[in-house]
């Protein structure tokens, strides 16, 4: 009788079980891991100046359509359209810029034929307390997409890391579920600057510019200069150790996760005798179906940071770069006054613009590197 039992049992585990892993084809598996990881709200995260962005660049914001995104052509063409773009909404900026460095200067050579060098002096840095003020609108500008950017970051990543790490223990990959929390970490402390730190800083910096301008002492700017020169380094020694520690990471978890992944494999091989290696071999789909979908999720988290941040960067170099000019300009036509705010305002966004990239690059190159296995 016990025989008999047993026998009807592995008929049932046979004619059952493996008919009904083996009877779904891959797409199948898939659409249903997708409704059950709702990956289809994904790009409902992404805010609509990114969609905006991607659909001018004919590119769908899609789990599909990124993989147009990363073409060489398209990106560059992108780029070379946003940042012309953003560089032609700032013109007014350096118009202004350029009008009152040429007043200042025509002030310093009519300084000769008065008597009175002092009332020149105060007309002087009124002008260039003038100047200042007008230039600050633009400033603020960049300031706040910068802050608006890394918000959204923090919105879209707070969305999107749930699925990606149930993506990977989907895959099987449960050692490396550890990375998705120390990006989480990363993407808080993003976050937590943009909206405590990043006005007060930059408030700061132009205080200390207005400061150096107004009282004409280099030393301000050369510690501007040792600020931008020290943040810069710690910035990148805080990248270096945050992708080699995610790397290092990684690399230990993949033979974790290769070995789980056998384990089961096995265990639902040798468990039955007769049943045990169609189970095996639907595991082993399962396993390859969700590797598809996580290296999809990874994917678009990728081009949904690229699209967030890209409009920020290229803001800032904008910035960057008018500043430099009229830091240039005016050292070069004497008007000590403004070459101090500007090379202080340069270093500013010399700063913002390397914390920018960082970032992109971390939580980029983290998502690839936790898609890897």
């Amino acid at each position: 009788m016990k025989r008999i039992t047993v026998f009807i049992l592995v008929l049932l585990v046979l004619f059952l079980l493996p008919v009904e892993g083996t009877a779904k084809t891959v797409d199948e598996i898939l659409t249903e891991q997708q409704e059950k990881l709702q990956t289809e709200e994904l790009p409902g995260l992404l805010p609509e100046d990114a969609v905006d962005l991607a659909e001018g660049a004919g590119i769908s914001a899609d789990l599909e359509g990124w993989k147009d995104l990363f073409q060489p052509a398209a990106l560059l063409t992108l780029l070379k359209s946003l940042f012309f773009t953003v560089l032609g909404e700032e013109k007014g900026l350096l118009a202004t810029g350029i009008v009152m460095i040429l007043l200042l200067v025509l002030l310093k050579c009519l300084s000769d034929s008065f008597h009175n060098s002092e009332a020149v002096h105060v007309a002087e840095n009124i002008l260039a307390l003038a100047g200042c003020v007008m230039l600050f609108s633009g400033f603020f500008r960049c300031i706040e997409t910068v802050q608006t950017g890394c918000e959204q970051l923090s919105g879209f990543m707070g969305g999107l890391i749930p699925v990606f790490t149930s993506s990977m223990i989907a895959s099987g990959q449960t050692a490396s579920v550890s990375g998705s929390a120390i990006l989480f970490s990363l993407c808080q402390a993003v976050s937590f600057f943009s909206s405590a730190l990043l006005l007060p800083v930059s408030n700061l910096y132009f205080a200390l510019g207005i400061g150096s301008g107004l009282s004409g002492n280099a030393q301000i700017n050369a510690l501007s200069s040792f600020f931008k020169k020290s943040i810069i380094l710690c910035v990148g020694l805080i990248l270096c150790v945050f992708v080699g520690g995610i790397s290092i990471q990684k690399i230990f978890a993949l033979s974790s996760d290769r070995l789980s992944k056998r384990m089961v494999k096995f265990a639902a091989g040798s468990f039955l005798p007769i049943a045990g290696g169609p189970i095996s071999d639907s595991l082993e789909m399962v396993f390859s179906c969700a590797e598809i979908l996580k290296t999809s999720v990874g994917g678009f988290g990728t081009a949904g940071v690229f699209l967030i941040l890209v409009t920020p960067i290229l803001r800032t170099a904008a910035y960057l770069l008018l500043t430099g000019l009229l830091s240039a300009l005016s050292e070069a036509l004497g008007g000590s006054v403004l070459s101090f705010f500007f090379g202080v305002t340069k270093d500013m966004f010399s700063i913002l613009l390397t914390l920018l990239l960082c970032v992109t690059v971390a939580i980029c190159l983290s998502l690839q590197l936790l898609c890897l296995g």
